[in-house]
């Protein structure tokens, strides 16, 4: 599953977490369970108003 910030189109993708953000979070965590206070790596919104879920890209194999 993925979340995209709705304001700057950035992609949370809870396979690859962000580790680098201001608060940093491993891969495989679910977007539910990252802290209230995460923000968006790119543009500072908040997680709680500004992410939208969206299903994961789908790849041929």
């Amino acid at each position: 599953m993925v979340h995209e910030c709705k304001i700057c189109g950035y992609v949370y993708d809870e396979v690859k977490g962000d580790p680098k953000g201001n608060i940093p979070v491993s891969p495989g965590t679910p977007f539910e369970q990252i802290s209230p206070e995460w923000h968006c790596p790119i543009c500072d919104a908040a997680k709680d108003y500004s992410f939208v879920e969206k299903a994961s890209p789908s790849f041929p194999q």
